[in-house]
């Protein structure tokens, strides 16, 4: 029953993270500009000895990334934008890479760095966005920068063609950089954009998860049972 064993330890882990992937998503249901996660799951079709199909395993093998876009949010603030679908904002992460985000909660710090969120954000040359400190800011339509009633610059947005990876709970990078492309959209100013999950369909996945994973782990342990049963017979046999 070694391979029964094996099948349902897979299966186990798979579900394991599967319930880490929509735990990280129910944490993020108010999240702006958050996209959900969930496991990439493959087959893998092991064979005995003699070219016989023996079991079909399943199991977890990356984390993929939701791209469908959250709602609109009405804030009403001059500062906050949402981007056109399949737009992103460049952004500065603390370690000095960029990423790219959809969260629209932009403000102005101290020093007159335009934010997006919590990270400095791009302009359409790759320089971050900076006004003069203490400067009335305003967001046109075309992602268009304006401190105290001048264009300063525009913001930078990015098609991203290809997977994608979450490196901070609003923020993304492309598998393959080579896959960023420039992109001027319209913005919708006084709009952001919210999580693109639902605390409702969260909690149905995650009861059905720990349902798949229950299962797993019975399975593993009737398999141990019957091992158990089999030695036993072949002990009292010999």
């Amino acid at each position: 029953m070694a391979d029964s064993r094996y099948v349902g330890m897979n299966a186990a882990a798979a579900r394991l993270r599967d319930l880490d992937a929509v735990a990280d998503n129910l944490a993020n249901v108010e999240t702006p500009g958050f996209r959900g996660s969930r496991p990439i799951f493959q087959s893998v079709v092991a064979e005995l000895a003699e070219g016989d199909v023996s079991q079909v395993h399943v199991t977890a093998v990356a984390d993929g990334v939701d791209e469908r876009s959250g709602p609109a949010i009405d804030t009403g603030s001059p500062l906050d934008v949402r981007l056109a679908d399949g737009s992103w904002l460049a952004v500065t992460l603390e370690d000095g890479t960029v990423g790219y985000t959809r969260d629209g909660r932009l403000s102005v710090d101290a020093d007159g760095v335009v934010r997006a969120g919590s990270h400095p954000v791009h302009d359409d040359t790759g320089q971050p966005v900076v006004v003069a400190p203490g400067a009335s800011v305003r967001i046109g339509e075309r992602g268009e920068v304006f401190a105290n009633g001048d264009l300063t610059s525009t913001l930078g947005q990015h098609a991203i063609a290809g997977p994608l990876t979450r490196v901070r709970p609003s923020v993304v990078v492309g598998q393959d950089a080579s896959q960023v492309s420039p992109v001027a959209t319209p913005v919708q100013v006084g709009m952001r954009e919210g999580s693109s999950v639902s605390g409702l369909d969260s909690a149905i996945r995650l009861i059905g998860a720990q349902r798949a994973y229950d299962e797993a782990m019975q399975a593993i342990q009737t398999a141990s049972k019957l091992d158990e049963r089999a030695s036993e017979l072949g002990r009292l046999r010999g």
